[in-house]
């Protein structure tokens, strides 16, 4: 059985180099090799094993925002995608999950925070976690972006994710994507819980609540 492989491609020295080296502290078992441009990475993920997951750069030689990501989501569908960058912006994570992310982390975070994201992308789950003040908010509330608050503020509402996929022109998977990322920012554990935790943070309007 081939071990776990995890990609990097990052033009930034010192930040590829302190992740792989977290890397293979968290996963010993897993091959983890680095690249400096998206190019050279592709190449050796189709020649060697299919890669595990991709940990990328957003802007660095090679990367084209979205379309690369969905053009990495085509060729390896079952490989996990993240994007790590100094762009902290909720509406290029919107763009980048649409496309077919399964994570977008702040480079402002703590290397214990970034290593929490991967963990979490590795076991199954999606994740968007910037710093608290690249989206002006207090450490308290969660980073959400435009997508989130809008599905949000519809599942206030207890509107089934398929009426609301319709209602947004997304697909049910990106919606589903995004209610669990919501799920895991706003600390519930359950669907029904999201629109009164939510209020409760002053993340919507208390009358936006229903049932």
């Amino acid at each position: 059985m081939n071990a776990e492989r995890i990609i990097v491609a990052d033009d930034h020295p010192m930040f590829r180099d302190a992740l792989v080296h977290s890397l293979r502290a968290e996963f010993p078992e897993a091959d983890v090799v680095e690249f400096d441009n998206l190019p050279n990475a592709l190449t050796a993920a189709r020649d060697g094993p299919s890669p595990d997951m991709f940990i990328l750069d957003l802007v660095f030689p090679g990367m084209e925002g979205p379309s690369s990501i969905s053009n990495l989501r085509r060729e390896f569908p079952a490989a996990s995608l993240i994007v790590i960058t100094m762009l902290e912006d909720p509406n290029v994570a919107d763009q980048l999950l649409d496309a077919g992310a399964d994570g977008f982390l702040g480079k402002g975070l703590t290397s214990g925070a970034i290593l929490d994201g991967i963990r979490a992308v590795r076991a199954g789950e999606y994740v968007v976690n910037v710093t608290a003040q690249a989206q002006g908010l207090p450490p308290e509330k969660p980073m959400l972006t435009p997508r989130q608050f809008e599905i949000l503020r519809l599942l206030s509402t207890n509107m089934p994710n398929k009426l609301i996929a319709r209602d947004l022109g997304l697909s049910h998977f990106t919606v589903r994507n995004h209610v669990s990322i919501l799920m895991r920012s706003l600390k519930v554990q359950r669907r029904n819980q999201l629109g009164p935790r939510a209020a409760a943070l002053g993340l919507i309007a208390v009358g936006d609540t229903q049932g």
